[in-house]
């Protein structure tokens, strides 16, 4: 969703921000503003193998111990499979 376009149809201030150069203008721009402003800065997440790889190890891991010492192991996985659906 475009909170920034939402906030401005709502009569706000409202404005995206998509690099670092941005930040200092929009935040000057939200802050004459007499009413409410949302500012919303955008980040492209780094995914690298090395990274991938590491939540691949961490994840093994956390099955690895949450199969082992969870007494109520079935009821908190499927309660996380359909949090993750929902």
């Amino acid at each position: 969703m475009n909170y920034a376009a939402f906030a401005t149809a709502n009569g706000g201030f409202g404005i995206k921000v998509t690099g670092a150069r941005q930040v200092g203008p929009a935040l000057a721009g939200a802050l004459s503003e007499p009413g409410p402003a949302l500012g919303r800065r955008e980040r492209q997440p780094r995914r690298t193998a090395a990274n991938r790889q590491g939540r691949i190890q961490q994840a093994k891991k956390f099955a690895e111990a949450f199969l082992r010492g969870q007494p109520r192991k079935a009821t908190i996985a499927t309660t996380l499979f359909k949090d993750k659906i929902e």
